[in-house]
């Protein structure tokens, strides 16, 4: 059986076999109620960044304190 989880780094839901783990680690189980174990997997629900958000990402320039100009 196939269970919901959520990602806790992307914050994408998807579905992973019951024994993955992964589960309470890098994964978060989700109500099972709403998500009631599934004998198939479910098409995956993937969290996107408003557009114009800033960005999560460190590039080498940014942790060596310079600006994007000085790149």
């Amino acid at each position: 059986m196939f269970v919901r989880v959520r990602d806790k780094d992307t914050g994408h839901q998807f579905d992973v076999a019951e024994t993955d783990p992964r589960i309470g680690g890098p994964f978060e189980l989700l109500n099972r109620k709403t998500y009631p174990p599934s004998p198939v997997i479910r098409p995956a629900k993937h969290r996107l960044r408003p557009a114009g958000a800033a960005s999560t990402h460190t590039t080498e320039s940014a942790e060596a304190g310079m600006t994007d100009k000085e790149a």
